[in-house]
């Protein structure tokens, strides 16, 4: 690896950490936030192709809930990587399979109570479960070990 791409490297596994760092920051500040019942609003599979023309099934929910009186509607489950509800391609969201559909209602039915914790100073800004996704401990986790990785070629090879 030349110099250019280790620092490169570098760069990539920094915003990685850093991007992880500010996912766990903001679990632990809504872990002081209040919270309100709300209710499931939606539960379906978004499908989202890859380069290689191969699908993955994403888990969506929203939910709603009120505070002060005002109603409000949000689909972050958690903090770390979101799932967008459907695609703006046409033919890039196909019908659902219908066994993943299935889990995912029993698990998020229309109209379950669920504790939802909001911002005091932005209700609309919400979440359903206060740590984040296990996704940003991997990201977390990798970023460190290739910033590790990068900075010892970096330095190793002066």
């Amino acid at each position: 690896m030349n110099q250019f791409e280790q620092v490169a490297f570098s760069l990539v596994a920094t915003g990685a950490s850093v991007y992880a760092l500010a996912q766990i920051g903001l679990a632990i500040r809504a872990s002081r936030w209040p919270s309100v019942e709300g209710e499931i609003a939606q539960t379906r599979l978004v499908h989202r192709l890859d380069a290689d023309g191969y699908t993955t099934d994403y888990p969506y929910v929203a939910y709603r809930y009120r505070v002060d009186g005002r109603a409000f509607r949000n689909d972050r489950v958690r903090y770390g990587p979101s799932v967008a509800p459907s695609s703006i391609l046409p033919g890039v969201d196909p019908a659902p399979k219908n066994s993943g559909e299935d889990s995912l209602a029993r698990t998020y039915p229309d109209g379950k109570p669920v504790r939802v914790y909001y911002n005091p100073r932005d209700p609309a800004d919400s979440v359903l479960f206060l740590a984040p996704d296990w996704t940003v401990w991997v990201i977390l986790a990798a970023g460190i070990v290739f910033l590790y990785a990068g900075l010892h070629s970096i330095l190793g090879a002066r």
